[in-house]
């Protein structure tokens, strides 16, 4: 793989790879900045809302407290404030593809939260 990854590039792989330094988040950033990739809104939060989902199906097989589970969900919530009518708009007022996909790991993610809170209720 990394003989199609320009050579500017291979540090942040190794990084990522081998040393575990750059958070999900960062890597993809760096990533996406030597492909010369636009990082836009919607990746952006589509790479957050998918850490969010590893933490909470980890969540799932152990036993979150309620302040763990209410992190996670203002997490969330913070990232929902950003849609606006049901879309992401970039900066510069364009509506980037990923919308779809987006929408459906939010759910998903809201769906675990609601399912954690109840778990915790009983």
């Amino acid at each position: 793989m990394l003989d199609k990854v320009p050579k500017s590039c291979v540090g942040t792989l190794s990084l990522r790879n081998h040393l575990n330094l750059l958070s999900n988040t960062q890597f993809t950033q760096s990533l996406f900045v030597c492909l010369r990739i636009k990082m836009t809104l919607v990746n952006e939060m589509s790479v957050k809302v998918k850490n969010i989902l590893s933490k909470l199906n980890s969540m799932k097989s152990s036993s979150p407290t309620l302040e763990q589970v209410s992190k996670i969900q203002d997490e969330l919530h913070s990232i929902d404030e950003k849609i606006r009518d049901g879309a992401v708009v970039e900066a510069d007022g364009s509506i980037s593809p990923g919308q779809g996909d987006l929408s459906d790991d939010l759910n998903d993610a809201h769906d675990i939260i609601a399912d954690l809170l109840e778990t915790l209720e009983e």
